[in-house]
């Protein structure tokens, strides 16, 4: 088989990475009170971490900071109620899963 001649592949265009304004006063205020680095402060800042205790907690976790059990598996059994009628009726399931 014969690769396409250049002129008809259609080239696509560049992906770009549209990025909210940097929220440089809020970074700075969590670099001075957690004694940051500022390149650090402001990656927090961008996820919306800009209250010092917040960022705290984010980057010094303790398993007291973590939601009791209960909470979860009132919305586990939902989801395994929701997984197990979608198996009875479709038999293919495909689960995502991410961390963050």
């Amino acid at each position: 088989m014969k690769p396409p001649e250049p002129s008809a592949v259609r080239e696509r265009p560049r992906a770009r990475w549209v990025l909210p304004p940097a929220p440089r006063a809020e970074a700075e205020g969590l670099a001075a009170a957690l004694d940051l680095h500022p390149l650090a402060a402001l990656l927090l800042a961008r996820r919306g971490v800009v209250d010092p205790e917040a960022a705290r907690r984010f980057l010094k976790p303790d398993i007291s900071h973590l939601h009791g059990p209960e909470r979860l598996l009132r919305k586990s059994r939902r989801r395994a109620r929701v997984l197990q009628q979608t198996v009875r009726l479709v038999h293919r399931v495909r689960t995502f899963s991410f961390f963050d």
